[in-house]
């Protein structure tokens, strides 16, 4: 898909969700009686120029036409923290004026929104996805999306090293601005998590699965740089290593977790 279109479905998402007034806690509405009635973001223009720094960027309807993709992406993160779902109000019936809420829920506005720009963002090349803390990043295949947002055991979510170093994978591997280097460093975050956790790798897995993780962890130039190393393996490689060695964590995890309760067999 061009961004001509891509910017186009965008721009059509929102102006839906204009339509349905989801944006009138934060930049207001225009009323009859009142003319413009200002929401809680008072100068819009100067709001957008701060978070992009850029000039020319709000409103869309003027200055989309000359987003690249970059500002489209930030405008839409900007925007998933200003829409909320109207809930309570009064209709303004004169000249048939329209709706005047007072009352708004930003969580479901905010889910609303997700899911109106996710079905064009999927259409992006590469596909994209707004996530629920508002940041825009790649999308994978189903299972391995799947395996990104799968919470840690309860009783790991204490390890300061583990959660970090997943979290930073994740990140690292999601960021729709990595390239090679960055998910070839997703790899090796993993691989330190393995390492902390070898002990029980050994206990849960197979000697073989055990040997051959580490394998591939110590001599594909993952984890160390020496000229003995394998390094003629690229993005694919990568992409398929990052899968496995986060999964085979999640296995450790959870097969230590299940050991560890009382009625465990």
């Amino acid at each position: 898909m061009s961004l001509d279109r891509l910017k186009r479905l965008c721009f059509s998402d929102l102006d839906a969700l204009w339509a349905r007034d989801f944006f009138q806690q934060a930049f207001g509405y225009y009323c009859v009686d009142q003319d413009e009635v200002s929401g809680e973001l008072p100068d819009p223009s100067a709001h957008f120029y701060r978070l992009t720094g850029r000039e020319n960027v709000w409103p869309y309807e003027k200055y989309g036409g000359e987003y690249d993709l970059d500002t489209l992406v930030e405008v839409i993160e900007a925007l998933h923290d200003l829409v909320s779902e109207p809930v309570e109000g009064r209709y303004h019936s004169f000249n048939d004026c329209g709706w005047h809420y007072e009352t708004f829920d930003l969580e479901a506005g905010r889910r609303e929104f997700r899911a109106q720009v996710n079905d064009t963002l999927r259409l992006a090349e590469p596909a994209l996805r707004l996530q629920e803390n508002g940041e825009v990043v790649l999308l994978h295949s189903e299972e391995l999306e799947k395996l990104l947002n799968a919470p840690l055991p309860p009783g790991d979510q204490k390890d300061d090293l583990v959660v970090t170093k997943i979290a930073d994978a994740r990140q690292l591997f999601r960021s729709r601005h990595s390239d090679v280097g960055d998910r070839r460093r997703a790899v090796r975050e993993l691989a330190d998590v393995l390492e902390a956790i070898r002990p029980d790798v050994k206990t849960e897995l197979l000697s073989g699965d055990e040997r051959d993780l580490f394998n591939i962890a110590n001599n594909f130039a993952i984890r160390h740089n020496n000229t003995a190393q394998k390094r003629e393996y690229g993005e694919l490689w990568i992409g398929y290593i990052f899968q496995l060695f986060l999964a085979n964590v999640h296995l450790v995890l959870r097969l230590r977790e299940r050991r560890a309760q009382p009625d465990s067999k």
